[in-house]
C-alpha cells in the first residue's frame, strides 16, 4: 500500500500540458471494454462472461467509473512485488512495468487486494469441500484476509488525503475494479488451457460475482478497522 500510494499522484491538471505524458495511450483495461468488444478471443472464460448479462451489466457499471488522473502500473500481483536488501533493511520493490499507463489508480489497488484472494481460489477444486490443499499451497484464510485487505486500504487511505465522503466514493469504485480485476484474473489462469474451464477460473468468476451482487458486504469487511458500516 505504501509503494501504491508513493507513484499515486494526481496528475489531472497535468494530463494535457506535460510532454513527458503525452506519450500514454491512456487505454481502459481490456475486461472493462469486454461488455462492448465483439472481437475478442474466443477462451472459454470470456464466452462465459460475454453470455452473463449479470456480469455484463456490471461491468460496463465499473468502466463508467474510470478516471484517467494518475500513472498506475497496470499489473499489479503478488509477484510483482521483491524484496530488495538495503543498509536500511528490506526494500519492497514493484517490478515489471510494461503496462504502465495514466489510468485510474484504483484499478492498481484492486489488482493487489485481489491478488490474495485469486492466489489461493486458483487451486479450487469442484470436490474443495473435501480437498485440502498440500501445505506449500495452503494460502492466506478468509479471515486473514479480511485483516490484509482492511490494512492495506486504511494505510493507502491514510496516504491519500481523502475525507471521508472521497473514501466512500473511492470504495465503492475499488469493489467493482476488484471484481473485474479477479474476472481478468480468471482469464488468465485460464490459458493455459483456454478451450476448458480450470476449477480455479470457475471459483474466481464465482467470487467475482459475488463482489459485484453483495458490494455493501466487502466495503464493510474493508472498513472494518475504522469501525464503519455501508448502507445502500
Amino acid at each position: 500500500a505504501h509503494v501504491l500510494a508513493g507513484y499515486h499522484i494526481d496528475l489531472t491538471g497535468e494530463l494535457d500540458t506535460d510532454p513527458t505524458l503525452l506519450s500514454f495511450d491512456r487505454a481502459m483495461p481490456w475486461m472493462l471494454k469486454l461488455p462492448n468488444t465483439h472481437d475478442y478471443a474466443r477462451e472459454v472464460v470470456l464466452e462465459q462472461i460475454k453470455q452473463d448479462d449479470f456480469l455484463l451489466h456490471h461491468l460496463d457499471a465499473a468502466a463508467r467509473q474510470w478516471s484517467c488522473n494518475g500513472l498506475i502500473h497496470g499489473d499489479v500481483n503478488l509477484k510483482n512485488f521483491m524484496l530488495q536488501p538495503t543498509e536500511q533493511g528490506d526494500c519492497v520493490k514493484l517490478v515489471d512495468w510494461e503496462m504502465a499507463n495514466l489510468g485510474d489508480p484504483l484499478w492498481d489497488l484492486a489488482g493487489l487486494m485481489q491478488a490474495y484472494v485469486a492466489a489461493g481460489l486458483r487451486y479450487s477444486r469442484p470436490d474443495a469441500e473435501h480437498y485440502e490443499l498440500p501445505e506449500s499451497k495452503q494460502f492466506w484464510s478468509k479471515e486473514a484476509i479480511k485483516t490484509i485487505w482492511s490494512k492495506i486500504w486504511t494505510t493507502y487511505a491514510s496516504k491519500t488525503g481523502w475525507g471521508e465522503a472521497k473514501r466512500q466514493i473511492a470504495l465503492e469504485k475499488l469493489v467493482g475494479f476488484m471484481a473485474a480485476r479477479l474476472l481478468l484474473s480468471a482469464a488468465e489462469l485460464n490459458r493455459i488451457s483456454p478451450e476448458f474451464l480450470a476449477p480455479g477460473a470457475w471459483a474466481m468468476i464465482a467470487e467475482a460475482r459475488s463482489y459485484f451482487k453483495h458490494p455493501g458486504s466487502l466495503i464493510n469487511i474493508i472498513n472494518t478497522s475504522a469501525g464503519i458500516s455501508y448502507e445502500a
